[in-house]
This record gives C-alpha cells, structure tokens and sequence, in this order.
C-alpha cells in the first residue's frame, strides 16, 4: 500500500534562533518564511578578504539543519573556506566545519 501526502505543513516555534560559529560567538539565524531555510546574517554568512600579496580568502557559511525523533532540532552552521588567486581562481579550499548548537523539545 502506498500512501501519499499533500499539503503538509508544520510549525516552527521559532522564527529566529542563536547559533555558536567557529569563533565561539552566538550568531542569529532568521527562518526564511518564503524558503523554509535558516539564513545567516549576510555579513557573517559570506566573507571575502583580500590579502596583502593579492590573494583572497573567501569564507562562506550556511545553516543546516537535523531534525530529532524527540522534537529537538540540531543546528550546524556549515563553514568553508577557499583561497583564490589574484585572477580570482580558486587555488585550495579548506576541510569544511560544522559547529553544532541543539534546540531540545519543548513538551508543552
């Protein structure tokens, strides 16, 4: 037997939630109501440095989400980092990081 689903929806308690990045600092995540994805302030979810000899480090950071068979909700704040050349080329990209910030149910 199959079974199909329509119109589902669920409900998010929180449309704004504190997560701890790579840098130990608590960084806000909004939920985008027309995406259903948690976004990042733009300042800190991409950043490009341009280094002295001309180089560039470019970080990115998305959030990404797992939900629980309890109710809670984990948060991973997805990080990379590439290095580009002075043409813009990327020459190296680092091992991705995910800081990881738990939301337990809450049994209402």
């Amino acid at each position: 037997m199959k079974h199909r689903l329509k119109n589902v929806k669920g409900t998010f308690l929180r449309e704004q939630v504190e997560l701890t990045g790579t840098d130990g600092q608590k960084h806000t995540a909004t939920l985008n109501s027309e995406t259903g994805h948690w976004q990042l302030p733009a300042e800190y979810a991409e950043v490009r440095t341009v280094n002295a000899d001309g180089t560039t480090t470019w970080t990115k950071r998305q959030v990404y989400t797992e939900a629980q068979q309890d109710g809670g909700m984990k948060f991973y704040i997805y990080e990379y980092t590439r290095q580009l050349d002075e043409n813009g080329k990327v020459t190296s990209v680092e091992t991705p990081t995910r800081p990881l910030t738990t939301y337990v149910s809450q049994k209402y």
